[in-house]
């Protein structure tokens, strides 16, 4: 068997311009997380997507494992672009200022978001909208292909039935409960139910059979596991 463990990102700049980088919190997520790691097997390989924060949680988890090994990097593990859901939905929103100035004016800020969020995601859900550069239908094949190819190929590069294969990747959310979606058949409205419970640098388990000369099977072993965190308490807990 193989295992395949989806890291979800430390928490990225959510409240600066620019998104797509750790925050101070996020970095120290990643290095506990690679802190904790030290007590469990090496992988033996690793993948990040291409995104900044993929690339520095990476960064931050072989700071703390204290060890490194080659990654490699593939788009298809990428997120989806949550700025043209929210501004497609709302045009206004195009400069990101202005959205955060209206929900930072709202007596509840993070449940006025998450209501447009919400709202955001199923105008892109409901395939009725053509505004979009990537379709949901479209990533979220994405995601999985993304995860099925790489299995096959580490299937194919193993010397022996027995040899076992660890593969952590650096990845997001919305990536992590697409896959799981479709592990568990899950309809497109409650994949994204999920993407909600998943922590910053959260590990989500797949296993799969390694043997070259037979038929893949993938299986969904644990989800959002972020232990690592829970003993260092709630600020630690984060879903940005």
């Amino acid at each position: 068997m193989g295992n395949i463990y989806l890291v979800r990102h430390g928490q990225a700049s959510w409240d600066r311009d620019d998104y797509d980088q750790l925050s101070d919190l996020g970095a120290q997520q990643a290095a506990k997380l690679g802190d904790y790691w030290r007590t469990f097997e090496e992988p033996c390989a690793a993948v990040s997507g291409t995104m900044l924060r993929h690339q520095q949680t990476a960064d931050g988890f072989f700071s703390g494992f204290e060890q490194r090994v080659p990654i490699r990097f593939n788009a298809g593990f990428n997120e989806f672009n949550h700025e043209q859901v929210l501004y497609r939905y709302q045009p206004e929103w195009r400069d990101l200022s202005v959205m955060r100035q209206y929900i930072a004016q709202q007596d509840e800020p993070d449940r006025v978001f998450m209501t447009h969020f919400t709202n955001a995601l199923a105008r892109w859900i409901s395939g009725q909208y053509d505004d979009y550069d990537e379709s949901f239908v479209r990533f979220r094949s994405r995601c999985y292909r993304a995860l099925t190819q790489m299995i096959e190929e580490t299937r194919l590069s193993a010397n022996t039935e027995e040899q076992p294969k660890n593969t952590v990747v650096f990845t997001s959310g919305g990536v992590i409960a697409m896959i799981c979606g479709e592990l568990m058949g899950l309809s497109h409205e409650n994949s994204l139910k999920l993407n909600r419970r998943i922590v910053n640098s959260s590990v989500t388990k797949i296993v799969y059979s390694a043997a070259a000369s037979h038929q893949t099977q993938i299986t969904l072993d644990s989800f959002n596991n972020y232990s690592h965190l829970d003993q260092l308490g709630p600020r630690w807990v984060t879903r940005k």
